[in-house]
């Protein structure tokens, strides 16, 4: 697989992650969208991997699952200290695998 695939993939691997949380919520796109602060057509094409999920955005989606409670991991914490855009590169679909948490 080269990185592009690579990339595109974990683009709809997030993606899907999303949509799957959002459902199992019982949320429509229109409500998690308000929810997040963006538009209903952009989650949607989010959730199809048409367009990449800002770790700004994944992290408003994760705040609304509860996807951070309790959880301090050095990456984010140092991203609350210094501020947006200090992100190393990371595989943002582990994130969203709640199964990889730390006990």
């Amino acid at each position: 697989m080269n990185v592009k695939t690579g990339k595109r993939r974990q683009q709809f691997l997030v993606g899907y992650k999303i949509r799957e949380l959002r459902k199992a919520r019982s949320l429509t796109q229109a409500e998690l969208a308000g929810k997040i602060g963006i538009q209903q057509s952009d989650l949607c094409r989010m959730e199809t991997g048409e367009y990449k999920v800002s770790l700004d955005t994944l992290f408003r989606v994760l705040g609304i699952f509860g996807g951070l409670d309790g959880w301090h991991d050095p990456i984010v914490d140092r991203h609350r200290h210094l501020g947006k855009g200090c992100w190393p590169h990371f595989d943002s679909a582990l994130i969203l695998n709640d199964s990889r948490k730390p006990a």
